[in-house]
């Protein structure tokens, strides 16, 4: 028995395709679906490659302006850069004229400083040169109504008890006193010549020396009060002279410098006898003295 599916059909049966119901119902409709899709398709991409334009060509368009938006940037930046690199051009000319301006400066201040240095050595030439002749009583009782006869008298007796031959009355320029910080006002005698000025100081020096127990005080100078107050005789120092000398004798108090004196306005040190003398000319000298 053949089976049916390698039956063709026949001549008559071809003559009746077409004919009546006997085409298929879904061949038409196949073809138009088909066709349908592939326009449908062709539509999509079209519609599709103009969204694509739209989004690339407003990609475009955003980057234009962000790139003038950035080159705008970029632009003032550079400028910015310019303006910055012309500052510090400036400035760092400035600088240089400010360098060679403080260096002038300094050069003039060190000139200057060595020519204060200078006034002061002659100032201090001139003060001490002034004081030469002059010798100060210090700690001496105030008296009232005091005058320069009274301190005349109190000077010829501080010279009668330390017996001072060469003085008299009659060496003496002046007599004053002058203030301190102490209450009492040290009296200076300004005498006739620096020989009379160096003997009486020796010879106060001497008396002190060989009167440890009873040194040189009021009662020596005529007073019966207050005779117990200690006096102290001393050529006139300058106030430079003086500052060096209280710390001069601070530095062999605490050093154990031997010697510490003024001669003729001048201060100076000595350790003991074997070493040499050292002659005090400033604060900072002072300070290297002592130990590090």
């Amino acid at each position: 028995m053949e089976h049916s599916a390698s039956k063709s059909l026949s001549t008559s049966n071809i003559n009746l395709i077409g004919e009546g119901d006997t085409t298929p119902t879904g061949y038409v409709t196949n073809r138009i679906i088909k066709r349908k899709r592939s326009e449908d398709k062709s539509l999509d991409f079209e519609n599709f490659k103009e969204e694509m334009k739209e989004i690339i060509k407003s990609f475009m368009v955003k980057q234009e302006s962000e790139s003038k938006t950035v080159s705008s940037s970029i632009k003032d930046i550079r400028q910015t850069v310019i303006n910055i690199e012309s500052s510090l051009t400036f400035l760092s000319a400035q600088n240089e004229d400010l360098k060679k301006k403080l260096d002038t400066l300094e050069i003039e201040r060190r000139k200057d400083r060595d020519y204060i240095s200078i006034l002061e050595d002659r100032l201090e030439d001139s003060l001490r040169q002034n004081r030469k002749t002059c010798i100060e009583i210090k700690n001496v009782p105030n008296k009232e109504n005091e005058t320069k006869e009274d301190l005349l008298q109190l000077t010829s007796e501080l010279s009668k008890t330390v017996k001072c031959e060469d003085f008299s009355k009659n060496a003496v320029k002046d007599i004053y006193r002058i203030k301190t910080k102490e209450k009492s006002k040290n009296i200076i005698v300004e005498l006739t010549s620096t020989m009379i000025k160096t003997d009486l100081i020796a010879a106060c020096k001497s008396y002190n020396y060989k009167n440890k127990s009873d040194k040189l005080c009021a009662k020596h100078l005529g007073f019966k009060e207050k005779g117990e107050t200690p006096i102290y005789v001393s050529e006139q120092l300058t106030p430079k002279a003086a500052r060096l000398y209280f710390l001069a004798r601070d530095l062999s108090r605490t050093q154990s410098y031997k010697f510490c004196w003024t001669s003729f306005g001048k201060v100076f040190v000595r350790k003991d006898e074997k070493t040499p003398v050292i002659p005090i000319v400033s604060e900072a000298q002072i300070q290297k003295l002592y130990p590090k």
